[in-house]
């Protein structure tokens, strides 16, 4: 298990994972739009809390229904999406993370979440 300051510094290759993503065969196509995005959106390394980001970063792209690199919109499969929908991608998140990876960077994307949570919830 990393410790909690390794889920924030230690860096862990995508090119795999990147693969995988970009090659994406769910049978939900929303999820499987969202993996293929997902893959053009991470760097070559990132951290547990970097995965996190960059899968936060696109969810917020298909809740706006825009490109962020581009600015042109998303294809509407993806643009469109109720908030119920993308509430289960944000709960997927550690899942994939764990299915492109490992079973322990999983886990870590999910505990970085959780202590994400945790920190907002405290400031209030």
């Amino acid at each position: 298990m990393l410790t909690e300051e390794e889920i924030y510094i230690k860096g862990f290759s995508m090119e795999k994972a990147k693969q995988k993503l970009g090659q994406s065969e769910s049978q939900d196509p929303l999820l499987r739009g969202y993996e293929r995005l997902l893959a053009q959106r991470l760097n070559p390394e990132v951290s547990p809390a970097g995965f996190l980001t960059a899968a936060l970063a696109t969810l917020n792209e298909l809740k706006r229904g825009v490109d962020s690199v581009t600015g042109q919109p998303l294809q509407r499969a993806l643009a469109e999406q109720d908030p119920m929908s993308l509430r289960m991608l944000l709960v997927t998140i550690p899942r994939i993370a764990g299915k492109v990876v490992s079973a322990e960077f999983g886990d870590s994307v999910e505990r970085v979440y959780f202590l994400m949570m945790r920190d907002m919830r405290n400031r209030k």
